[in-house]
């Protein structure tokens, strides 16, 4: 049974809703069957962890009906009610969350039923939900839009002769949600394009740009936040629009929910991240500082867990950025602010490169040998170390041989981009020249190839490494020798 949906879903249920779904299954109205009330009594006891030992089907069946032979089917039969009732609760609770949408399915039904009277009453109600509604997202322009719908069609009903002004409001309404839906959904399309291999194609949105400019529509906040972001995304090599952008979110951040001010701040973090690969270092502060700030405010929180690949780039941030201290202290503060299955992953990559930049390169070789690579960007990130290990202690044909294999495993790789993998090959590709300086010595061709290569990790340790050659080779022999 552990592995069943219905304790799936149990699980993810707080102390809360279990009391709440008590009550729910206990209603007449809801359920009827006593064998089904009697399983969740037996089930909640055991709830969120679930032992598995206690929730065995042979156990709970002798817990149930003592001295009876187990009857799988009979079993199943109530774990598939229960489940259903639990589909039901999370349905409701979800609809409850957004109260105009109970006032508008209660204006459709006056509708349908002619309560013309009490339509008045929810559409008052409704009215004054959305007024103070403080988000002005896709979700409060979809309300909008199906308010004006059902007005036009209240209005419709009367079969009044009088000139409808309620088609024109739907219409209004209509493109509005229509235009901060498709850009936002662009913006989706845009961020996964940059940055894993997917392809999408975006109909329509040339069209759309010269409209948004010329029109009123820009007045709408979601639209000018979405519509700028949409050209960042689109000319990354335009600074100016991350600006733009960023001044935009900055006086706007209040008219968005919590779950778009994470969207919008992941999208906003990945171009960064891109950004500083392409060779831009004044992006790492910004990096460091919308981390810092959607970890304060907790937009980075995901039910009060930090992602970890987002604590993995915080980590290299500040090591990037000298902050040793501070970046130790952050990794005792929140590694167990990470998911339960990460936690190891992360706190031994993470602690490698702190031993790492601290010199104590087999502090950091023992971390890595415990990271287990559940996620595929630890494995390309500890792979990379693992080479500046090998190089730092000088063991050469090592390193070699992992580069190598590890040379071989990107270009085989079908999950990761081109771009991705362009920013480990080219890694690669460095630190081998960065061995056959010994023999070439053509160290200001390297430098200058560091420098202007546009996609590249840990760029500022191979320029290091460049130029401490660059100091032990005399004058003379200080570009390339023929």
């Amino acid at each position: 049974m552990e592995k069943s949906k219905l304790i799936t879903a149990l699980s993810t249920f707080t102390k809360a809703e279990l009391s709440k779904f008590k009550n729910f299954v206990q209603s007449p109205y809801f359920n009827k069957n006593d064998e089904v009330t009697t399983l969740f009594e037996y089930l909640r006891k055991y709830a969120p962890h679930f032992p598995v030992k206690k929730i065995k089907k042979e156990a709970v069946y002798r817990k149930l009906y003592p001295g009876k032979p187990f009857d799988r089917g009979h079993l199943n039969h109530l774990m598939n009610y229960l489940l259903r009732l639990v589909e039901q609760f999370i349905a409701l609770e979800k609809f409850y969350e957004e109260p105009v949408k109970e006032e508008l399915e209660l204006m459709a039904s006056c509708i349908d039923r002619k309560l013309d009277k009490h339509y008045a009453r929810y559409e008052k109600r409704a009215q004054g939900l959305l007024q103070h509604q403080k988000e002005r997202d896709v979700a409060f322009y979809n309300s909008e839009w199906k308010m004006a719908e059902l007005s036009a069609a209240f209005f419709h009903n009367q079969s009044s002769r009088t000139h409808d002004h309620q088609v024109q409001l739907l219409a209004d309404r209509l493109d509005v949600f229509y235009l901060v839906s498709k850009l936002k959904y662009s913006c989706t399309m845009l961020d996964r394009k940059n940055s894993v291999k997917l392809s999408y194609e975006i109909n329509l949105i040339g069209v759309l740009d010269e409209l948004i400019l010329r029109t009123e529509f820009m007045d709408v906040p979601a639209v000018k936040v979405y519509f700028y972001l949409y050209a960042m995304l689109k000319e990354e090599e335009n600074d100016g629009h991350y600006q733009t952008f960023k001044n935009q979110l900055e006086r706007h951040q209040s008219d968005f929910s919590k779950e778009d001010i994470k969207e919008l701040y992941y999208w906003t973090i990945n171009y960064c991240i891109r950004k500083i690969r392409s060779g831009n270092r004044l992006f790492i502060e910004e990096l460091l500082h919308l981390y810092l700030n959607g970890i304060e405010e907790a937009i980075l929180l995901e039910n009060g867990e930090l992602s970890p690949w987002t604590f993995k780039n915080i980590v290299k941030l500040g090591l990037g950025t000298k902050r040793y201290g501070w970046t130790e202290n952050f990794v005792k503060a929140y590694i167990d602010k990470l998911p339960y299955s990460f936690r190891e992953d992360a706190l031994h990559y993470n602690l490698a490169n702190l031993h790492f930049i601290k010199g104590a390169y087999g502090a950091a070789i023992a971390h890595l040998n415990q990271v287990e690579f559940k996620d595929p960007y630890y494995l390309l990130d500890s792979r990379v170390l693992l080479l500046k290990v090998y190089y730092e202690e000088d063991e050469i044909e090592v390193m070699l041989a992992l580069a190598q294999s590890f040379r071989v495993f990107l270009k085989r790789n079908k999950v990761f981009t081109n771009s991705v993998k362009n920013v480990y090959l080219n890694f690669i590709k460095i630190l081998v020249k960065l061995d056959r300086l010994y023999k070439e010595r053509n160290v200001e061709e390297l430098i200058e190839t560091i420098e202007q290569m546009p996609s590249l990790t840990d760029r500022e340790w191979l320029l290091n490494k460049a130029k401490a050659h660059r100091k032990k080779m005399p004058a003379s022999h200080q570009t390339l020798v023929s």
